[in-house]
């Protein structure tokens, strides 16, 4: 009978703190991302988790501007429309299997610069098929005045 007074508190004892530990969410902040027209952004998004769980990521808006591909790790690649500079954005979410936090992931797409003389002898070689080159969202260097540069296409 003693053996029983005894292990009665002992079990009630043991019974306690054995409740169930607290989710809390993913901690996901906004971030942003730089690319150039026609450039597409290949990275990934981080959240943490304060309780060590996996993540899974997925897009709740896509964005305007441009095509967005996220893989459920956070990978990511973002492809800018053809001939686009500007900002754009999209908003993803995290979850833990549990609870989920979302962030709005902002991208600016710069103006690209591109040698001229580069651009001008690419243009020179193309068939008369061929798509004309864009000039759109680009910069231009000038980066030669010397007709000898143009040797070749002259020829």
């Amino acid at each position: 009978m003693r053996k029983l007074i005894w292990l009665f508190p002992l079990a009630l004892l043991s019974a306690c703190g054995s409740e169930d530990k607290k989710n809390s969410a993913p901690v996901f902040a906004e971030a942003s991302f730089a690319t150039e027209t026609e450039t597409q952004v290949m990275d990934k998004l981080i959240a943490t988790d304060p309780d060590g769980d996996m993540l899974s990521y997925s897009i709740d808006s896509q964005p305007v501007n441009g095509s967005l591909t996220l893989n459920s790790n956070g990978d990511f690649v973002y492809q800018p429309k053809a001939e686009y500079t500007g900002s754009d954005s999209f908003v993803a979410r995290v979850t833990d299997g549990d609870l989920t936090a979302s962030a709005t992931i902002r991208l600016e797409v710069n103006r690209a610069t591109v040698s001229f003389l580069q651009y001008s002898k690419t243009a020179f070689a193309q068939q008369e098929t061929d798509m004309a080159l864009s000039t759109n969202g680009r910069d231009f260097t000038q980066d030669t005045e010397d007709t000898a540069d143009y040797a070749e296409v002259f020829q």
